[in-house]
């Protein structure tokens, strides 16, 4: 977890430390004042998303961070 403190990308939240509690582990990380990406989208659509290029810039800006950790040999996964 040392090189997360290393990582420096506009899409990635960042790390502030991690601890191990029973068999989990666990990793802290900013928390983002705007909101999750769920609650963004429902306050701006909540009927839903007719504007499909909101959905191809989410997951654009997904994917760069993605690269970035690939590129700085690290894995993501989700929970």
């Amino acid at each position: 977890m040392l090189l997360l403190n290393a990582l420096d990308h506009a899409n990635l939240l960042n790390y502030k430390i991690s601890f191990i509690s029973k068999n989990e582990l666990w990793a802290v990380f900013d928390i983002m004042e705007v909101g999750s990406v769920e609650e963004l989208v429902k306050a701006q659509a909540p009927n839903g998303l007719e504007d499909m290029s909101i959905v191809a810039t989410i997951l654009k800006e997904t994917l760069k961070g993605i690269a970035y950790l690939h590129e700085n040999k690290q894995i993501h996964r989700s929970s």
